[in-house]
C-alpha cells in the first residue's frame, strides 16, 4: 500500500511540475507578445507626437504669416487656430494612448504576478509530495529492515535448533563457521 501511495504522490509531482512549466511557459510568451506590441505602439506614439510638433509649428508660422498679412490674412489665421486645435487634440489623444499601453502593462504584469504565485503554490505542492514520498519511503525501508532483522534471527534459530547449538552461539560468525567445520570432520 505505500509503494502505491508514493507512485502516486510522485505522479501528482510530475504532473503538477508539469503544469507550472506550462504556466511558467504561456506568461513568458504573454509577456513577450505584450513587450512587442506595446513597443510598436510607442513607435506609432512617438510619430504622431513628432507630426503634432511639427503641426503646431506650422500653426505658429501660419498665425505669424497671417498677422504679417494683414486685414487678408485673418482667414488664414483661423485655418492656422484650428489646425492648432486639431494638433492639441491629437497630443491629447498620443498621452491617451501612451496612458492604455501603460495600463495594459501594468494589468498584464498584475496578471503574470498571479500566475507566478500559482507555480510557486504548484511547487509548494510538489515539495510538501516530495516530502511525503520520503516520509513513506523511509517507513517502508526501516519496516523492510525490521522485516530482514527477524528473517535472519529466525534463521538463526532454526539453524541453531537443527545444529543442537544455542541460538547465541550462532550470534557469533566465527563461531558458526567452526562448528560448520566441525560437522564436517564428523
Amino acid at each position: 500500500m505505500g509503494l502505491l501511495r508514493s507512485a502516486q504522490n510522485a505522479e501528482q509531482s510530475k504532473g503538477r511540475a508539469t503544469q507550472g512549466a506550462e504556466e511558467a511557459s504561456a506568461a513568458t510568451a504573454e509577456i513577450d507578445l505584450l513587450a512587442a506590441a506595446s513597443g510598436q505602439i510607442s513607435s506609432i506614439t512617438e510619430i504622431i507626437a513628432g507630426v503634432t510638433r511639427q503641426t503646431q509649428l506650422l500653426a505658429i508660422n501660419a498665425r505669424v504669416e497671417a498677422a504679417r498679412a494683414g486685414e487678408s490674412g485673418r482667414g488664414f489665421c483661423v485655418v492656422a487656430d484650428e489646425v492648432k486645435t486639431l494638433a492639441a487634440r491629437t497630443r491629447g489623444a498620443t498621452e491617451g494612448i501612451s496612458d492604455q499601453v501603460r495600463q495594459v502593462g501594468t494589468v498584464a504584469v498584475a496578471s503574470n504576478i498571479a500566475q507566478a504565485e500559482e507555480i510557486a503554490r504548484s511547487t509548494e505542492a510538489i515539495a510538501t509530495d516530495v516530502v511525503e514520498t520520503a516520509g513513506v519511503l523511509k517507513v517502508q525501508a526501516d519496516s523492510l529492515q525490521n522485516q530482514v532483522a527477524d528473517f535472519v534471527l529466525r534463521l538463526r534459530s532454526v539453524a541453531a535448533r537443527g545444529s543442537g547449538a544455542t541460538p547465541s552461539a550462532q550470534a557469533s560468525p566465527a563461531s558458526s563457521a567452526s562448528s560448520a567445520a566441525l560437522r564436517r570432520r564428523a
